[in-house]
């Protein structure tokens, strides 16, 4: 009698626990980090050695976008 009385009172353990855990479908996609939800940010290409880096990075130049300032003096000069 007590092994049974053990053996219901584990699976009502069993059962109780399981049922706190949030349940995750299998077929349900994992959550995208935040960095992965926000818009993502046009590239540029450097018109000197072609390294595409964010937009918002690029140095402008007379003759297109650079990555940095020697590249734009040097293609400038």
């Amino acid at each position: 009698m007590n092994t049974l009385l053990l053996f219901v009172l584990a699976l009502v353990i069993v059962w109780r626990w399981r049922g706190e855990r949030p349940q995750r479908s299998e077929h349900a996609a994992p959550e995208a980090p935040r960095s992965a939800q926000q818009s993502p940010v046009p590239t540029l290409a450097c018109a000197r050695c072609g390294l595409h880096l964010p937009a918002p990075d690029a140095l402008v130049g007379r003759s297109g976008v650079y990555c940095c300032a020697a590249h734009r003096d040097a293609q400038e000069s």
